[in-house]
């Protein structure tokens, strides 16, 4: 969430509604509000953003107007999304809560208000109030409006927040009904809804109502809810219960197969087509074919990634691709120009700076690794969230260990291990790395003992094609083999099964 004020700094207010809004005031004040209104009126966002002596005089501003404000609500609002980002620069957390509080509490009607509560909640790290707002929210604007409540956050941002969700099931719950309610994302393309059908499903599930759960998984489509039920024996009895697991799973592949080649016909130039497109082609193992569709964008990397975050991702696909071909160097060729551009300017791009660090370890550029990564690690707590930052973490242990130096190696563990819970998919790499095979156990078991073990059920699964041989071959090894421990042999039969899935583990693999 680093940056987000920053990133989507807007115009915050109609200049107009302020000088309009504002009742009378006493002649004697009447030049101090009118100055307010001036300086409010023609606010510089990115400066208040960054600028604590501005920010001071900005505030003192918002208390001469709101002091002038008597009734007005739809005024206050507007005073108080200022307030959020004034505060936020001076460092007033708590004051930020109390502002996101009382906005949140009018129960506007109007979608626009709770954009900055939910920014503001976000940069706080207080992932139930942000919940709380949206929440909130989809009960009050009407829906009419939802489109335009829709579009209050990046799509990145929300997967993240569900995915930060995940060791609090009961918040990511109410989150997932809000986003639910609103047609979030607001596309029938691709599947987009089924994620959080999959979240309300395992809600209805642990509730006992089978109904209601079978209800909401016949909505879903895509491959990857679907394989994430497929492997689990309690989804039995609410998806496609009776017909065999394998040909549910193929049937999803088939219908996502004409999906996306039927979209991306439809407009060859939608970039968000065309990666769902390329994603899908190399979950199949179509290597090549993902390559080809992605080539006429790839002899500019980097001005393909500031096209958009979609342009920034097909460059990503395709490094991965031309490494699970056996190509590393050119994949890394790739990568490079996206990693070399400053995150200060572009700080989208920290998922793929993370994963250049990852195949530089993969290409066995070790101590291009470590330098990437170290690098990575002092802008971590800018940019990247403790889910990237465990990333980082890993690369750098798995490229110390290559240099022969497990002290600094250890050391990457143990700033891992107390987040665990976090990235456990990180962490499970770095142990393998290290060859801590017995603490990779115990985690898996760990993992598969939770309240959703769907990840680690899917790292121990038999990917029949593309099996990483010329990515992570000895590090997949080595996961599987952890199967055959009897403590994770048992954990996993308690809540999984091993199926031979027609799809290739260099996509959907992991660890």
């Amino acid at each position: 969430m680093k940056k987000l004020f920053l990133a989507i700094a807007v115009a915050l207010v109609p200049v107009t509604a302020l000088a309009q809004s504002a009742s009378p005031a006493p002649s004697a004040e009447a030049d101090a509000v009118e100055e307010a209104r001036q300086a409010v009126a023609q606010l510089d966002v990115r400066r208040l953003s960054s600028d604590r002596d501005y920010a001071a005089q900005i505030l003192a501003h918002l208390d001469r107007l709101e002091s002038a404000a008597g009734d007005a609500v739809e005024f206050r609002q507007r005073l108080d999304a200022i307030r959020i980002v004034t505060l936020h620069t001076l460092q007033r957390r708590e004051e930020m809560r109390v502002v996101i509080g009382r906005m949140v509490e009018r129960r506007s009607r109007d979608p626009e208000t709770y954009r900055w509560p939910f920014i503001g909640a976000l940069e706080l790290e207080d992932r139930p109030l942000a919940v709380t707002v949206l929440e909130v929210a989809s009960r009050n604007v009407p829906g009419v409006r939802w489109r335009e409540l829709r579009d209050i956050v990046e799509e990145d941002v929300m997967w993240m927040l569900l995915r930060e969700l995940r060791p609090d099931p009961p918040v990511r719950v109410r989150l997932a009904e809000a986003l639910f309610r609103i047609g979030w994302p607001g596309t029938a393309e691709f599947g987009d809804a089924d994620p959080l059908r999959a979240i309300l499903v395992e809600d209805r599930l642990r509730r006992g109502d089978t109904a209601a759960a079978a209800e909401i998984a016949a909505g879903i489509s895509s491959t990857r809810p679907i394989l994430r039920m497929i492997v689990q024996p309690r989804f039995d009895a609410v998806l496609a219960p009776g017909r065999d697991r394998i040909e549910v799973l193929r049937a999803a592949i088939d219908a996502e197969d004409r999906a996306t080649a039927g979209a991306l016909a439809s407009d060859p130039d939608d970039l968000k087509r065309l990666l769902y497109r390329a994603q899908h082609l190399r979950g199949k193992g179509h290597e090549q074919e993902a390559l080809r569709l992605l080539e006429p964008l790839l002899s500019d990397p980097a001005a393909t990634a500031r096209r958009s975050e979609e342009g920034m991702w097909l460059v990503n696909e395709a490094a991965y691709s031309l490494v699970a071909q056996g190509r590393p160097e050119e994949g890394l060729r790739l990568m490079a120009p996206l990693a070399a551009l400053p995150l200060a300017e572009h700080p989208y791009l920290i998922s793929v700076s993370i994963n250049y660090a990852e195949l530089l370890f993969e290409a066995g550029h070790h101590q291009r690794a470590v330098d990437h990564a170290t690098h990575l690690q002092a802008d971590a707590a800018e940019f990247a969230s403790d889910y990237g930052d465990l990333w980082i973490a890993s690369a750098l242990a798995c490229s110390l260990d290559r240099l022969d130096r497990p002290i600094e190696a250890g050391r990457q563990i143990d700033r891992m291990r107390p987040l665990a819970d976090t990235n456990p998919a990180a962490v499970t790499m770095a142990y393998l790395c290290l060859g801590r095979d017995d603490d990779a156990a115990a985690l898996m078991v760990h993992r598969l003992s939770a309240e959703d073990p769907s990840e680690a059920i899917l790292a121990l699964q038999d990917y029949t094609l593309s099996r990483g041989e010329s990515q992570n071959g000895a590090l997949y090894r080595r996961l599987v083999a952890l199967r055959e421990r009897p403590d994770v042999r048992a954990a996993l039969a308690r809540v999984g099964r091993v199926m031979p899935l027609p799809l290739a583990r260099t996509y959907w693999g992991g660890f």
